[in-house]
């Protein structure tokens, strides 16, 4: 996940705000997301669940909302 985070995946809906992007990312990836959502003490975060939060995004000059459902093998959340 480098880069901009307006850049992040593929824009997905209608292009005006709020803008939303969606991508799959791997284990690890995600797993760092999970440890960086957790230290800000959002509540019910993990792998196994679906984790969802906002952030402040001072870039953006607004906030980012986080969801991170969890995905079976089959590529479908769980």
């Amino acid at each position: 996940m480098d880069g901009p985070l307006d850049r992040f995946g593929v824009q997905a809906g209608d292009a005006r705000p709020p803008i939303i992007r969606c991508s799959v990312v791997g284990h690890d990836p995600a797993a760092q997301a999970i440890d960086a959502l957790a230290a800000l003490e959002f509540s019910e975060v993990g792998l196994d669940r679906a984790t969802n939060g906002s952030l402040d995004w001072a870039a953006g000059n607004g906030t980012v909302d986080v969801a991170l459902p969890p995905v079976a093998p089959d590529g479908y959340p769980a």
